[in-house]
Order: structure tokens, then sequence, then C-alpha cells
């Protein structure tokens, strides 16, 4: 038990300088409460993590994190946290806020609840980061902007192979995986938890992603919003490709069963939507409203209930069909765009 509301830097370690090693420990039903920069095992950490596994509580203030409040320019591997973690602001299952660091093989399974903005299932902010083979799966709540089912708020990272499958519930910018996504890629990830909204911008992989590629990416959980209500993304201004959505879409205004809006620089290729649409105003069974590219891509007339795949603006190159014709041999040859 750990006990300095007042502090900062608060942890079993408080800090952690380049070259530091911190490697198979334990530590179970911890108790922690610290200012900035607080986690279980370090409050700020530049060295490397490995084998570590946490369980118990840790609250703070900003960037707090089960494991480790800060980690940056080192690696976390095969670490995992069952803790659950509140703070007011930039909260991590495992990592309050990582940065020029790589996370693998590594999970978080506690809750996670930010007072203010941003929080994820694993990690709160990401900047110039590598996340690979990791997962979160506890629920997801911030009382402001920034909520994602693994991470919260992410800058010039990669994420590869991860998933998340929590429950995630913000104000705006929530989305299953990743809360708002700039300047990232994301290969071969999904997201499986109900997301929901309160006022815009919300999807069930990414809230907003912008300069962001999302390649062979996934979300199966239900989404919920305000406007700019997505299966995959809320609002899309990048390159999405080979990616589908699966739950059901629900909003007010700019509904899409796999974006709710396709601005700017973005672009939807060889991607489909197959889970019911509904909102007030501007509603498609792909896109909710769509200014730039849609090519290839799929959306199920049936199962959507949407005989428009968008809802308003340019219809590109969307082609509705049964559910039968997305199915079995009859995909082959309808779906010729993939």
């Amino acid at each position: 038990k750990i006990d300095r509301h007042d502090e900062d830097l608060v942890g079993v370690f408080g800090k952690a300088d380049s070259g530091t090693l911190l490697e198979d420990v334990i530590l179970e039903n911890v108790s922690i409460q610290g200012g900035f920069q607080t986690g279980a095992l370090v409050g700020l950490t530049e060295g490397n993590i490995r084998d570590l596994g946490i369980s118990g509580e840790v609250r703070g203030e900003g960037e707090v994190g089960a494991l480790a409040g800060r980690v940056r320019r080192g690696a976390v591997e095969r670490s995992t946290a069952s803790a659950d973690v509140q703070g007011d602001s930039t909260v991590g299952g495992l990592i309050g806020q990582i940065e020029d660091a790589t996370i693998q093989n590594s999970k978080a399974s506690g809750d996670v609840d930010s007072e203010g903005e941003v929080a994820g299932g694993l990690i709160g902010f990401s900047r110039s980061a590598t996340i690979r083979n990791s997962k979160a799966s506890g629920d997801v709540d911030s009382e402001d902007k920034y909520a994602g089912g693994l991470i919260g708020e992410d800058s010039g990272s990669e994420i590869i192979d991860s998933r998340a499958t929590g429950r995630v519930q913000g104000v705006s910018y929530a989305g299953g995986l990743v809360g708002n996504a700039f300047t990232s890629s994301i290969e071969n990830s999904n997201a499986t938890g109900r997301v929901e909204g309160t006022t815009f911008v919300t999807g069930g992989l990414i809230g907003i992603n912008s300069l962001t590629t999302v390649r062979s990416s996934v979300a199966r959980g239900n989404v919920t919003g305000g406007e700019l209500v997505g299966g995959l993304i809320g609002l899309n201004s990048s390159r999405v490709i080979d990616s589908y959505a699966e739950g059901d879409v629900s909003g007010d205004k700019d509904v899409g069963g796999l974006a709710g809006g396709n601005v700017g620089d973005g672009e939807i290729a060889e991607s489909y939507a197959v889970g019911k649409v509904s909102g007030s105003e501007d509603v498609g069974g792909l896109v909710g409203v769509n200014r730039t590219s849609v090519s290839s891509s799929y959306w199920d007339t049936e199962a959507t209930g949407q005989d428009n795949g968008v809802g308003r603006g340019n219809f590109g190159s969307a082609t509705g069909l049964t559910t039968s014709e997305m199915q079995g041999n009859s995909a082959e040859e309808n779906m010729d765009g993939f």
C-alpha cells in the first residue's frame, strides 16, 4: 500500500533511469494512490520492463497506469495487469502514457476510469510507439473526450496484431480500439466491445481517424452515439482498406454502417458493413456523409436495413447486396471488387 496523493512520481520505484531493467516482479492486491505519474511498479521509467504482473487498484492525478505512469524510450514485454485504474486524466489499464517506446505481448484486464479526458484499456496516451500483439479487456470510461478500448489517444504509433474487448464509454471521440488516431498505422487489429458516445464522433474501432492507415482490421461491437457514428470509424479522413464492421450502429445524424463521415483525404476501399444501421438524419448502410472516395466496398441491404449506401454526399463505388449475395460462393461473384 502506498498513499502519497500529494506527491508525484509514485510507485515502488518513483523513477527508473535509462538502462534500468525491471523484471520478474509480481505485485498482488496493491493499493496505490499518488499524484502525477503514478504506477504500482514505477512512476516514470526510461528503462525496460519484462515479465511483470500487477493486481489491485491504482489511483492518481495525471499519467496513471497499473504498471507505470509513464514509459519513455523503453520497452515493456510480457507484462500483465488486472488492476482497476482511476485518474483525473491520461489513464491506462497498463500504462498512463508512453513515448518512443515499445509494448508487446502484454495485456490489461482491469477497468479504467478518467474523470477528465484520455482513457485507454491498455494505454492512455501513446506517441511514436509500437504496440504489438497486446490486448485490453477491461471497461473504459472517460468523462470527457478520447476514450479507447486499447488506447485513448495516439499520435505517430504502429498498432499491430492487437485487440480490445471491453465496453467503451465517452463524451466524444470514443472508439472500440482507439479514441483518436493521428498519423499512425493500425493493422490486423480488432475491437469487440460495445462503444457508447454521448455527443459526437463514435466508432466501433476508432473514434476519429486522421492521417492513419487502417488495414485488415475489424469492429464487432454495437455502437451508439449522437453525431458522426460509424460501425468501424466515427469520422475518417485517411485510408481504410480491407476492413469491416459487424456491429449494430445507431445515432442521431451522420450515421453509417462503416463510417459516420468520410471527408478530406479519406479513402475507403475493399471494405464492408453488415450490422443494423439506424438514425434520424443522413444515414447510410456504408457511410453517413461522404465527401471523398469510396471504392470496391459493400453493405448488406437486409442486415443494415438501408437501401442507400451513403446518407449524404458522393455515393462512390459502393454496392448494396443481400445477405445471401454476400455469403458462400455468391460472394466471389458479387464482391469482385475485393
